[in-house]
């Protein structure tokens, strides 16, 4: 019988690296898809000068809408933040980011 507030037994230092993997392997595979994208003159291009992302508020809520609407789907939040971080900037894309999943959640 175990009582709901014991000490789990300590684990291995084995299991403790195998649950880093799968958070430090998505990590490298946004950083390898994000200079794969600074490395693609016509892909780049299209990105940077997408008219939807930046026409001013209008692009803003367009975004806010679809990265809340794929939240609220069950699409994985580190998909949007790093779409916010890639279109708008760090300072902007965490805000904006933040707001969507927060929305996106509160739909779902």
């Amino acid at each position: 019988m175990t009582l709901p507030h014991a000490v789990p037994p300590a684990s291995s230092p084995a299991a403790s690296l195998r649950m880093l993997v799968r958070p430090v392997l998505l990590l490298a595979v946004f950083a390898v898809l994000a200079v794969a994208v600074s490395r693609m003159p016509g892909l780049r291009h299209m990105l940077a000068a997408g008219p939807a992302l930046h026409s001013g508020v209008r692009g803003v809520v367009l975004f806010v809408a679809v990265a809340s609407l794929s939240c609220a789907v069950g699409l994985p939040r580190q998909m949007v933040c790093f779409a916010a971080g890639a279109a708008y900037g760090i300072g902007a894309g965490c805000v904006l980011a933040t707001l969507a999943t927060v929305a996106g959640a509160l739909c779902g």
